[in-house]
C-alpha cells in the first residue's frame, strides 16, 4: 500500500474536497452581496434621476417583477416592490444580505454533516459521532437557530461568538469573513487530531507570491 493509498490521506482528500465547497459557499455569499449592493446603487440613481422627470419619489415609484411587458394587455406580475424597499433590502447590511449569510451557513454545516463527516469517519472506520469539533458543533447551533427557530440562537455557543443567545443570526461582512476562516481554521485541527497530518489549509493567501 502506497501512503496516497492510506485510509489517513484518503480521509484528507474529504477535508479537502470540503474545503472546496466552504470557499465556493465564501465566494458565492461576498460576490452576490456586491451585486446587491450594486443594484442598491443604480435603482438609486435611477430613482433620483426620475424624480427630477417626474416628481415621483422612491418612496411611491413600484418596481414590477413578471415575464412580459407592463404595458402588455395580458401583463401579470410576481412581485412588487417600491423603489425604497429595493434600495434598502439590496445595500449592504440589509435583509436580503443577511438571508443570503444566513443561507450560507445552512450549507456549509449540510456539506458537513451530510456529506465529509460521515465520509470522512468511514475512511477512518470510526463512527461519525466520534469526529467532534465545537467550531462545526456551534455551526449546527446556528443553522437550527436558522432552520427551525426564526433564526434566533437558543443554544450557547462554545467557539463562534458572533451571536449571543436569544439574539438573530445576522452577520455581517467582516464576521462572515471570520467565520469561514474560522471553519478552515479548524479543519487543521481536525485532520491533525484525527489522521496526524498536518494539512495545508489555508483561508487568506499572499497576493503577490
Amino acid at each position: 500500500m502506497t501512503e496516497i493509498d492510506t485510509p489517513e490521506i484518503k480521509a484528507l482528500q474529504h477535508l479537502a474536497a470540503y474545503r472546496s465547497k466552504l470557499d465556493n459557499i465564501y465566494a458565492l455569499g461576498i460576490e452576490s452581496s456586491m451585486s446587491l449592493n450594486k443594484l442598491s446603487k443604480e435603482v438609486e440613481k435611477n430613482a433620483k434621476r426620475m424624480k427630477r422627470s417626474d416628481g415621483i419619489g422612491a418612496e411611491s415609484r413600484r418596481m414590477f417583477y413578471g415575464h412580459t411587458r407592463p404595458d402588455a394587455p395580458d401583463a401579470t406580475f410576481q412581485h412588487v416592490a417600491t423603489h425604497k424597499e429595493i434600495i434598502n433590502r439590496t445595500a449592504h447590511g440589509g435583509s436580503h444580505q443577511k438571508m443570503l449569510f444566513q443561507a450560507a451557513i445552512v450549507f456549509a454545516y449540510m456539506h458537513w454533516e451530510d456529506d465529509c463527516r460521515s465520509k470522512f469517519a468511514k475512511e477512518l472506520s470510526i463512527e461519525k459521532n466520534k469526529i467532534t469539533s465545537d467550531v462545526f458543533g456551534d455551526l449546527g447551533k446556528y443553522r437550527n437557530a436558522i432552520a427551525h427557530n426564526n433564526s434566533i440562537l437558543k443554544r450557547k455557543s462554545l467557539k463562534l461568538n458572533f451571536v449571543e443567545v436569544n439574539s438573530e443570526i445576522e452577520l455581517n461582512q467582516n464576521q462572515f469573513m471570520e467565520l469561514f476562516a474560522t471553519l478552515i481554521s479548524e479543519l487543521n485541527i481536525i485532520a491533525e487530531t484525527f489522521t496526524g497530518y498536518n494539512s495545508p489549509f489555508w483561508f487568506d493567501f499572499p497576493t503577490n507570491s
